[in-house]
């Protein structure tokens, strides 16, 4: 609920920040807040600490769904540009499902800290994918 909760709070001014410096530019700084703002699931000790954490990654990470829905609105061809957003929406809401799945498995087996680890290591793949793209 922290997660969704501060990504309602904030998306008005990602909104703002995307039109002013671009989508791509947004997506690069949100991918990185997103690694950098994970960090601290590695070490923490309380559920308050983890209440806090999710705040923090929720203000970050929510800049991600409206540069990735311009992106798409800016890239796809000429009348294909829902069908785009569509693909995208539906993968966010596969990989939602997937990530509490494979917590569920990867928890009891190594604890929830590996699972954080390899979190952390598929949002650097992701932005080491994204910072390769050239961009017009």
């Amino acid at each position: 609920m922290a997660l969704a909760f501060s990504s309602v709070v904030v998306l008005p001014l990602w909104g703002r920040v995307i039109d002013r410096h671009g989508p791509a530019r947004v997506m690069a700084f949100a991918g990185a807040a997103a690694v950098v703002t994970h960090l601290p699931l590695l070490v923490l000790e309380t559920p308050l600490q983890l209440v806090l954490s999710r705040v923090v990654f929720g203000l970050t990470a929510a800049a991600m769904h409206p540069a990735v829905i311009q992106l798409l609105r800016m890239n796809a061809p000429k009348g294909m540009d829902a069908r785009a957003i569509s693909y995208a929406t539906s993968f966010q809401f596969f990989a939602m499902g997937l990530a509490p799945f494979f917590a569920g498995i990867i928890g009891p087996l190594f604890g929830l800290r590996v699972y954080f680890a390899l979190t952390i290591l598929a949002l650097c793949g992701g932005l080491a994918l994204w910072l390769r793209q050239p961009r017009a």
